[in-house]
C-alpha cells in the first residue's frame, strides 16, 4: 500500500511549530534570563530538525536558555534569525561561538525598535483611536479597528519570522535602512492630536475655549522643556501627584478656616 504524500515538509512543519510556540515566549519569565526558558522551548522543534542528534540539539538549546530579552512583537523575527544562523552552524559555515556573542546584540537592537515603535507609539495610537471611537458612539468602528490592529500584529509576526528565517542577518541591514525607529516621531504627533480629540469628546460640558487654550499651551511648553532639558518623565509625574495632593490638602484646610470664622454659611 502506497504511503500518502505529505503536503507539508518536515522542515516547514518544525519551523511552523517553533513559530506557534513563540506566543509562549513569556512563559517562565525570570529576572535572570528574562524570556530564555520560553524561547528555548519555542526554538526546540526547529533545533531538533536541524541537528537530529539529541546531544547537539541540547547544546543548541543551551545557547538560548541563558539569556533572551527583546520586545514581544519581535520575538518571532529574532527566532527566525537564530534558526537561520543555526542552519549555517549545522552546515559548518559558522561557528557557534560567533552566534553566542551576537545573541544579546540582536535582541537589544530589536528591543529598542520595538519599545519605540510599538510600546511608545503604535499601541498608544491603537488605544487612543479606540477611545475616540467609543466617545463618538462609533462602537462597531472601534471593534473593527481593534480587530484590524490585532490582525496586523499577527501578520507582522508572521512576515518578520519568515524574513528572518529567509534572509538571516541581512534582514537586519534592511531594517536599518528602513529606519523604523524614526517612524515613532510622526506617530507620536498623531497621538498628541488624538489625545486632544479624546479630551474634547469626553469633556462633560461645553469646552471652555480660554481654559483649553491655556492648558494646551502649558502641556506643549512642559513637553518641550522635558525634551530640551532631558528630564525624566517619572520625576515630573511624581511631582505633579505631590502637588495635587498638597493642593487638595491646602484647599480643605482653607475651607475649614473660612467656615470657622463664619465668612459663609
Amino acid at each position: 500500500m502506497m504511503e500518502k504524500q505529505q503536503w507539508i515538509s518536515a522542515e516547514s512543519k518544525s519551523f511552523f511549530q517553533s513559530f506557534l510556540r513563540s506566543y509562549l515566549a513569556g512563559t517562565c519569565f525570570n529576572p535572570s534570563g528574562y524570556s530564555s526558558v520560553g524561547v528555548a522551548f519555542a526554538m526546540y522543534p526547529a533545533l531538533e530538525y536541524i541537528y537530529k542528534d539529541p546531544q547537539k540539539t541540547k547544546q543548541a538549546c543551551s545557547r538560548y536558555a541563558g539569556y533572551f530579552n527583546t520586545h514581544p512583537f519581535w520575538v518571532p523575527c529574532a527566532m527566525g534569525l537564530f534558526i537561520s544562523l543555526e542552519q549555517a552552524i549545522a552546515r559548518g559555515g559558522m561557528q557557534a561561538n560567533a552566534l553566542e556573542k551576537n545573541i544579546k546584540t540582536i535582541c537589544h537592537t530589536l528591543s529598542a525598535i520595538g519599545d519605540s515603535l510599538f510600546s511608545g507609539s503604535l499601541l498608544v495610537l491603537w488605544a487612543l483611536s479606540t477611545l475616540c471611537f467609543f466617545c463618538a458612539d462609533y462602537t462597531y468602528r472601534a471593534l473593527f479597528f481593534s480587530l484590524f490592529c490585532l490582525f496586523g500584529i499577527q501578520l507582522f509576526r508572521i512576515i518578520t519570522f519568515w524574513a528572518g528565517l529567509r534572509y538571516g542577518l541581512s534582514f537586519l541591514i534592511t531594517l536599518k535602512n528602513v529606519k523604523l525607529i524614526n517612524w515613532s516621531r510622526p506617530i507620536k504627533m498623531i497621538n498628541a492630536l488624538l489625545l486632544v480629540s479624546f479630551l474634547a469628546l469626553a469633556w462633560p460640558d461645553k469646552i471652555p475655549r480660554l481654559e483649553w487654550f491655556l492648558m494646551l499651551v502649558f502641556m506643549a511648553g512642559g513637553a518641550y522643556i522635558l525634551f530640551a532639558k532631558k528630564i525624566r518623565r517619572e520625576y515630573v509625574l511624581i511631582g505633579c501627584m505631590l502637588a495635587l495632593l498638597l493642593f487638595l490638602q491646602l484647599s480643605h484646610w482653607l475651607t475649614e478656616k473660612v467656615m470657622i470664622y463664619g465668612f459663609f454659611e
